[in-house]
């Protein structure tokens, strides 16, 4: 996945950090920003939502099922769109339990989380998806 005249494949641990920095999705960082989108796709598909529905974010913090889940600032009512422009992560939790846990688990499945890519990227392991007794 090197897309610089610099890069030599031959010697990939000497490349700029910048270009390594590239790769990074060969490892595991985390769903972050990924599942906002599936989370908020899934809200859409399912008429949950609209996108310039508003959800109210809590002053960025928010206390769910005994877990404190914070925002990087102190939203209020951010409409579906800004919830993924601001990458508000009480948004998008709120988006998901509107969906309920089964509704939401076919999601990830389906946007193929919890799975290989199916094109053999060195490293890659399938992820983990929550399965605990739901297929």
């Amino acid at each position: 996945m090197a897309n610089r005249p610099a890069f030599d494949l031959n010697s990939p641990l000497r490349c700029e950090t910048r270009a390594n920095e590239k790769s990074r999705h060969l490892r595991h960082d985390g769903a972050g920003l990924d599942f906002q989108i599936v989370t908020a796709a899934a809200a859409l598909n399912e008429h949950k939502f609209r996108l310039d529905s508003y959800v109210f974010c809590e002053n960025g913090v928010w206390n769910y099922g005994g877990t404190a889940l914070h925002d990087h600032a102190a939203f209020t009512d951010l409409s579906v769109k800004d919830i993924l422009v601001k990458s508000s992560n009480i948004g998008a939790a709120k988006l998901a339990v509107s969906l309920g846990d089964q509704k939401f688990y076919e999601y990830i499945r389906r946007f193929g989380f919890g799975e290989r890519t199916g094109i053999e990227l060195p490293g890659e392991i399938p992820g983990l998806s929550g399965r605990r007794n739901r297929e």
